[in-house]
């Protein structure tokens, strides 16, 4: 088995922290370009995403933002609870 830090599916092993951070980092971009895109927008344009924006583009963004600014804290958090049941 290597030493690296990979997603496998087959022994359950979670994606390693750079693919983590790139990843959360891929969606934080995705999501600001498309609330900038509704401001900047014409409102004709703008409006049939109004809903998409509030339900699916502004959580991801705060989540992902979140993640990318305590994301230490938080993979303590998560390895001492798994240590903890094992």
């Amino acid at each position: 088995m290597s030493k690296n830090n990979t997603t496998s599916i087959v022994d359950g092993r979670s994606a390693a922290p750079r693919a983590k951070r790139t990843a959360a980092r891929m969606i934080h971009l995705i999501a600001g370009g498309l609330l900038g895109l509704f401001i900047y927008a014409p409102p004709t344009f703008a409006e049939p995403l109004r809903l998409f924006l509030q339900f699916v583009v502004i959580p991801a963004a705060v989540i992902t933002g979140v993640f990318i600014w305590k994301q230490a804290a938080i993979r303590r958090l998560l390895t001492r609870r798994h240590r903890r049941s094992i």
